[in-house]
Parts: C-alpha cells; structure tokens; sequence
C-alpha cells in the first residue's frame, strides 16, 4: 500500500463517516448515501491532520470537499489517498530527483516534535534527509548521527598535525610540549584556526567516523509546507 496522494480535503461529514463510519447526525438519506459513496469511490483513504498540532485542519470559507463536492461545511480535514502500483504523485515533495523516496532519520520522533527539516549533505548537495527536532541545531546533530551510520565518507576529520606544521611545528603534541599544555595561548589557538578553517566541528555528539564536516558540504531548511508535513508524518508511521 503506497500514498497516492498525500493532501485530500474533506468536510465534516466525510471526516465523520472516513473516520469513524458514523453518519448518524445526518437525517436526509439521500446525502448519507451520497456522502458513502463518494467516499467508496475515492479508494483507502487515511487520515492526515492532527488536531493537537493544529495541522491538516482549515477553515472552508466556501470550499468544496474534495470528495462529495458538499460547499457548505464549516472546516475541512485533510486525509491522504492510499494504493498500489506506481505512485501518482510526488508526495508532495518527499522524493529526491531520482524518484528514491527521502530517508527520515528518527521517524519515531514525529509525534514528538512538530517542526520538520530537510538537510543535505555532499559537495552537490545529493544526500537528503528528513529530521523530526525541535531546533535547525538538533536537526544538524540528527544528520551527522546519520551519515556516521549510513554514509561515513561525507565526515572529516580534523588534521591537528597538518594544522601544526603550518605554524612550524612537528606536531600537535610537539606543539602542546612548547607551550606547556596552555589550550588557551594565542599560539595553540591559531593552530585550532588553521584547523577549523572551513569546517563546522561536531562537538555535541560522539560519532565512528569523523569530528567536522567542510561547511559547505551540508545545510537544510526547516519544512513549512503543511502537505509535505503530512506525507512525512505518514511516512514516519
């Protein structure tokens, strides 16, 4: 079972009968049978909005449902269209530019934290992830945490000695010994400089494969698109 499509806005009375098969505060009979068969028609359907977050619900100001065509409800809920065989849409951005859907890197956070991010990684930006955090800080952390797991070689690792030598020493450690061990002294900190130049160092999570990414090899943008929200919640589940 696939998303077919990940944003279908349905009245009050479609939500109703989609979520809990109960017309029973709806008298005419002929809108009842109305409502179930434009609903049957449409295929599965899944609920796409959360209440809580205030997410996949809208005011209708006189837009039809999507489903029974009814223009005369009071709000609009959002549902997602689900089926097999080759997807219709896009999901609603969820794919890269080779069709591959984009991995989601702690989907089991997605009832947790409400803001979604995109990052990247790689020269050319071809590595793409979706991140559940609460700030873009914790979603930096999320993709290092997963390129140390899925694609170690976008991580660096600081080159202390070679930053050394540039200063004229043997290395680090023949450095340190010259300045009795002072991290602090203006000679020691300009090595850290010519080390760090260009690179964003990760110094709140511990990772296998590296301490610092070139910065210009990674980035992402916090998701402000409540259909591309939806189809990643779904696709977190």
């Amino acid at each position: 079972m696939r998303i077919l499509r990940a944003e279908i806005w349905a009245c009050d009375d479609c939500c109703i009968w989609l979520a809990n098969g109960d017309l029973s505060g709806v008298e005419d009979e002929d809108r009842v049978r109305e409502i179930q068969d434009a609903c049957e028609a449409q295929g599965p359907l899944s609920a796409n909005w959360d209440s809580e977050a205030g997410l996949g619900i809208k005011q209708a100001f006189g837009d039809a449902c999507e489903i029974c065509s009814y223009e005369h409800s009071s709000q609009l809920h959002r549902f997602a269209e689900l089926g097999e065989g080759p997807e219709e849409y896009d999901y609603d951005g969820a794919r890269d530019s080779r069709g591959e859907l984009i991995p989601i890197a702690n989907g089991c956070d997605a009832e947790t934290w409400r803001n979604l991010y995109c990052m990247w990684a790689g020269a050319y930006g071809d590595t793409r992830l979706f991140v559940w955090a609460d700030s873009f800080d914790d979603a930096f952390e999320h993709l290092v945490e997963w390129l140390d797991d899925n694609a170690p070689g976008l991580l660096s690792k600081i080159d202390w000695d070679d930053a050394a030598r540039e200063h004229g020493f043997e290395s680090m450690a023949a450095a340190l010994e010259q300045h009795g061990n002072d991290y602090d002294c203006a000679e020691i900190e300009a090595i850290r400089e010519t080390a760090e130049m260009d690179m964003t160092t990760i110094g709140h999570t511990t990772l296998d494969n590296g301490d610092c990414i070139p910065s210009w090899e990674w980035g992402g943008d916090e998701i402000t698109s409540d259909a591309l929200i939806g189809a990643v919640r779904l696709l977190s589940a």
